[in-house]
């Protein structure tokens, strides 16, 4: 009996495992352009925020971010700009959003330019789009940073 219990929650547990691969084809390691690829053909739409600094110019234009822009990654929301320079982009599907954090300095001659080194699956925060801000500006650090416990990271 006790065997049985223990096979059937194995069982359940690859089924959780491939369920959640399944809706997240990206894996810690990875090159950016290759998670990236694997989130779009899974349905995941990158996703332009609209994070303003202190002066009022839009946050994914600083610090390595505005290369990553302008190469048409329009879902890099920010950059460290130190160290391994980690750059936040965002996603979304459904009524879920994706934050993912990738570490390198980009590189046009370099598709392997970032790796995946983490990511936070939230839901969608009950908040409306407005007319200035159409693409769940919602699914972003900020609203990430609501949702999971705040987790510290050294770079």
């Amino acid at each position: 009996m006790l065997l049985r219990s223990v096979f059937t929650a194995i069982l359940v547990l690859c089924g959780l495992y491939v369920a959640i691969g399944a809706e997240l084809p990206i894996r810690k390691g990875q090159k950016f352009d290759s998670a990236r690829a694997a989130l779009v053909h899974a349905g995941w739409k990158p996703i332009e925020t609209f994070k303003p600094m202190d002066d009022g110019e839009l946050e994914h234009f600083h610090f390595g971010a505005g290369e990553i822009y302008r190469a048409g990654f329009k879902e890099v929301e920010s950059c460290m700009g130190t160290g391994t320079n980690p750059c936040f982009y965002n996603y979304h599907k459904g009524d879920r959003c994706l934050f993912l954090i990738a570490d390198g300095e980009y590189d046009a001659k370099d598709p392997g330019w970032a790796k995946v080194t983490l990511w936070y699956l939230y839901p969608v925060p009950n908040k409306s789009v407005s007319n200035s801000r159409p693409q769940f500006p919602f699914c972003s650090e900020a609203a990430a940073n609501r949702m999971r416990p705040h987790i510290f990271r050294t770079y």
